[in-house]
């Protein structure tokens, strides 16, 4: 290659082939592939090292706590699905619950529910006695004491079942078909008991980690 072609092929760098070289069709289709294939792989190095900085911020249970009560307090709630409240405390592992567990017995606490949900999630054993207590209270609100109930049931599956027996209506699947439970506990009792539904009550890291990169960019 003449020394003014290498010249300006250095200032062209991988786009010089377009330039310097005589057409080859083939060439330059592999050319164009390999530079496809490199700038795809940068693009998923970069999103990943996002991703990866992304969560290691978000795991401190001081951040994710903080998170979580400021969805509540300052957030547009439309921009937060059903499932998504709870990501920041599902994103710092077990992290945030001794701070949970001391402050989901106040009955004022906002999105209380979520709270219990990520108890449930955690798999922490060390919530069940707090949980245990909310759910035989019966002075607690029926929706709290059957979050409790399944949240029971996601630490230890035999245990909740053990508890729904106690607090199930008593008419089955035949109930949940006809939507005429007394109560909320009854009706949460009974998915447990017939409808198996604990897998569709869970949410792993990584859901949550989508989750919160869509709120925060919707927010």
């Amino acid at each position: 290659m003449h020394a003014r072609t290498r010249i300006r092929a250095r200032e062209l760098g991988p786009w010089s082939v377009f330039l310097t070289r005589p057409w080859d069709g083939d060439m330059m289709a592999r050319r164009m592939l390999r530079l496809v294939a490199s700038t795809a792989v940068l693009g998923v190095a970069l999103i990943a090292a996002t991703g990866l900085g992304l969560a290691a911020v978000w795991s401190r249970p001081a951040q994710g706590i903080a998170r979580f009560h400021n969805y509540y307090l300052d957030s547009d709630e439309a921009a937060i699905a059903e499932d998504e409240w709870a990501d920041p405390l599902i994103l710092t592992g077990r992290g945030a619950v001794p701070s949970i567990l001391a402050e989901v017995t106040n009955r004022s606490m906002p999105r209380r529910h979520y709270a219990i949900w990520y108890l449930g999630l955690s798999g922490d054993r060390r919530s069940l006695p707090v949980l245990e207590t909310i759910l035989n209270d019966v002075t607690e609100s029926e929706y709290a004491r059957a979050d409790a109930l399944v949240a029971i049931a996601m630490i230890d599956e035999a245990q909740g079942l053990a508890l729904a027996r106690r607090y199930e209506s008593h008419e089955g699947i035949a109930v949940i078909r006809r939507m005429e439970q007394t109560t909320y506990l009854g009706r949460s009792a009974d998915e447990l008991l017939y409808m198996h539904n604990l897998p569709d009550l869970r949410r792993s890291y990584l859901d949550a980690l989508r989750g919160r990169i869509g709120v925060e960019l919707r927010l």
